[in-house]
């Protein structure tokens, strides 16, 4: 099962047979008057639960959106705001479930970097739940990669997670190179960990 952005709407498609072939399975959300983008799923192994999440743009404001199917994704229901509506970007969700249970979200942020005195910045940010419901404030709003050398530019962007043993954790992001070569900033891989 997967969703795709349509613009103002959310597809859901399953496929049966390994990802061969692909039919439409109904729609997360539907909106004439917001701009839908960076869907991501997270299935909840032994349950029948699935979570997506997403950026919305509407009337100049952006924010991360969760909705949920607790049938297999024939059905979705609104489940959470995880940050906005705010005025800078935020987008490129990522669910993270940790082996304790916790189900994270990553996310590409500007607001995080202008916060800590980096305006023109896009950090990547996390927040998490006790389990898999309740509110995103488990671990506060952690900032997960930026450089921290003086004068370098971060624009970190759709991180992924994967979990290299215990609880060690490693987020891979797009970015910049931190410093201008030639007038110019070549695009670049970024890893990151977590123990």
């Amino acid at each position: 099962i997967g969703g795709v952005s349509a613009g103002t709407r959310i597809d859901v498609w399953s496929s049966a047979n390994g990802g061969a072939s692909w039919r439409l399975h109904g729609s997360v959300a539907n909106n004439p008057a917001v701009q839908f983008g960076d869907v991501m799923m997270r299935a909840i192994p032994g349950t029948r639960t699935i979570f997506c999440a997403f950026r919305e743009l509407s009337n100049g404001q952006w924010r991360i959106t969760v909705t949920r199917s607790d049938n297999d994704g024939d059905h979705w229901v609104y489940d959470s705001t995880v940050i906005g509506p705010v005025s800078r970007f935020v987008g490129a969700p990522y669910l993270f479930q940790r082996a304790n249970g916790d189900l994270q979200v990553y996310y590409d942020s500007e607001p995080l970097a202008a916060q800590r005195g980096y305006p023109g910045h896009q950090w990547i940010a996390m927040q998490g739940r006790n389990g898999t419901t309740g509110p995103w404030t488990a671990y506060g709003v952690v900032a997960v990669a930026w450089d921290k050398r003086a004068g370098a530019l971060n624009r970190e962007g759709m991180p992924t997670v994967v979990q290299l043993g215990g609880d060690r954790l490693m987020a891979v992001v797009e970015g910049v190179e931190p410093f201008a070569t030639g007038g110019a900033r070549a695009n670049v891989i970024n890893a990151v960990q977590s123990w």
